[in-house]
C-alpha cells in the first residue's frame, strides 16, 4: 500500500491542506505545534474510522466549524488507485465514501487501507494499564478479522445495557430476574471476543520475539526470551493483574483450542449476580482482561528496564506490521509519530533499518535525524501550503 495524496478540510489545526506522498520513507519535519501529528491522525481516521488519539470524534473538528473532512488516495497492488473519504459532522455523525460509493458502516473499511500508528505514548504500552493493551489487540483485530468491529460494538452495547440494569436493580428500580435476559448475549459475544484475542496473541508471540531481537540487535532482549500470555480478569478480584496465570504463548503446553485457554467461561453468571448488583458493574468479560509480556519468564511490566520496555513496545508494533501482511497479503502503511527522538541512537538506527524495506513509512520529527548509511528519505517541511478556497464544504454525500 502506498498513500499518494491526503486532503484535509477543517481537521484539527488545518483549515484546508493537501499532502502529496511517494513510496518509501517520508519525513514530515517542523516545529512542535505545526500539525505533524494531525496529518498522521487524519490518515488513521480515514483508514480506520477512528482517531488513535481521542475517543471523541468532535475533537477532530477545527474550532467553530460544523464538520471535518479527510480524503486519502492510495495505490493498491491489486486494485490500483483507490480513495476513501471520511467526514464527521457535529450533528449528523460520521459519513463515509469508499471508491466513490457511500458506505453505511465503518466496518466496510476492513482491509482496504491497513495502517499501523506508533507515537511516544505507544512506548508506554508495556508499563501502561490493561486498557492500553486491550486496545492494542482490538485495534489490530478490527483490521485483520472481518466482522470483529461489529462484534466488539455489539458486546459493548450489551455490556453498557447490562451495567445500566445492574445500577437500576441496586437502586430498587428494576427486578434482579431481568439480568438473565442479558447474561446469554454477554457470554456469547464475550467468549467470541476472547477467542479472537487469544488466537491473535498466539500468532503474535513469535513475531514479537523476532522483532525484539532485531530492535535490540544482540542487546538485553534476545530471541526466544519474549513470551505473551492472555489474562482473563473475571470475578470479584482482578485476575488481569496476575501475570503468568495463563500459559504464555509460545510455550510447549499451548496446544489445543486457544479459546478454551482464555479463562472464565462460566456456564452461568447467576452466582455472581449478588456481587455485581452490589458493585453496579459486570464482573465477567473481556473488558476486564489483559495480556502479560514476559521477558526471561518475568513480567516485563514490573521487572524490565525502561529501555527494555520501550524495545518491547517497538517489537509489538513491528509484529503488528508483519501480522497484517500475513493476514491480508499486503503491507500496511507505517505511521511513526515523533518517536525517533524518544529512542537512543542504537535503537533508533535498528528501527529505521528494520522498516526501510516497507513500501511506505511516514515519520514525523522536529529535526531531521542522522539516517543510517544508504537511507535517503523524502523530506517534507511543514507547514504545508494552503490549497484551494478556504472553508469549502466536503463533497456532497460525505459532508453536511
Amino acid at each position: 500500500m502506498v498513500i499518494r495524496r491526503v486532503v484535509l478540510r477543517q481537521f484539527r489545526s488545518y483549515e484546508r491542506a493537501t499532502l502529496e506522498l511517494e513510496p518509501g520513507l517520508t519525513l514530515l519535519v517542523g516545529p512542535n505545534g505545526i500539525g505533524k501529528t494531525n496529518l498522521l491522525e487524519a490518515i488513521h481516521f480515514a483508514a480506520t474510522g477512528r482517531s488513535p488519539r481521542t475517543s471523541r470524534d468532535a475533537d477532530l473538528i477545527r474550532n467553530g466549524e460544523p464538520v471535518c473532512y479527510v480524503r486519502v488516495e492510495w495505490d493498491d497492488p491489486v486494485a490500483g488507485r483507490r480513495a476513501v473519504e471520511m467526514a464527521y459532522h457535529r450533528e449528523q455523525g460520521k459519513a463515509l465514501r469508499l471508491d466513490g460509493r457511500k458506505r453505511r458502516r465503518v466496518a466496510d473499511l476492513h482491509g482496504a487501507l491497513p495502517v499501523v500508528y506508533f507515537a511516544p505514548e505507544s512506548l508506554a504500552l508495556v508499563k501502561a494499564g490493561p486498557a492500553a493493551r486491550r486496545d492494542y489487540l482490538d485495534r489490530l483485530l478490527v483490521q485483520v478479522v472481518p466482522g470483529y468491529g461489529p462484534l466488539l460494538h455489539d458486546y459493548q452495547r450489551v455490556l453498557a445495557q447490562r451495567n445500566q440494569l445492574l445500577r437500576e436493580i441496586r437502586a430498587g428500580r428494576a427486578a434482579a430476574s431481568l439480568l438473565a435476559i442479558w447474561d446469554e448475549p454477554l457470554l456469547r459475544h464475550g467468549t467470541a471476543l476472547r477467542r479472537h484475542r487469544q488466537a491473535l496473541l498466539d500468532e503474535l508471540a513469535p513475531l514479537v520475539a523476532a522483532a525484539a531481537a532485531r530492535v535490540e540487535a544482540g542487546g538485553a532482549v534476545g530471541p526466544g526470551e519474549v513470551k505473551l500470555g492472555y489474562l482473563a480478569g473475571d470475578g470479584p478480584g482482578d485476575a488481569a493483574h496476575e501475570p503468568g496465570r495463563e500459559e504464555p504463548s509460545g510455550a510447549p503446553e499451548e496446544a489445543g483450542d486457544p479459546g478454551q485457554r482464555a479463562a472464565g467461561v462460566p456456564p452461568s453468571l447467576a452466582a455472581w449476580h449478588r456481587e455485581e448488583i452490589a458493585r453496579g458493574t459486570t464482573l465477567w468479560g473481556p473488558q476486564r482482561d489483559d495480556f502479560a509480556i514476559l521477558l526471561d519468564g518475568r513480567d516485563a511490566r514490573a521487572f524490565a528496564s525502561q529501555g527494555q520496555q520501550r524495545a518491547l513496545a517497538l517489537a509489538l508494533t513491528l509484529a503488528e506490521v508483519h501480522l497484517i501482511h500475513r493476514r491480508l497479503g499486503r503491507w500496511p502503511v507505517l505511521l511513526l509519530d515523533d518517536v525517533l527522538s524518544e529512542l537512543d541512537a542504537r535503537r533508533r538506527r535498528h528501527l529505521l533499518e528494520t522498516v526501510a524495506g516497507l513500501p511506505q513509512v511516514i515519520v514525523t520529527a522536529t529535526d531531521e535525524p542522522a539516517w543510517p548509511e544508504g537511507m535517503t528519505p523524502r523530506v517534507v517541511p511543514l507547514p504545508l501550503p494552503a490549497a484551494g478556497r478556504p472553508g469549502a464544504a466536503a463533497p456532497r454525500g460525505v459532508g453536511p
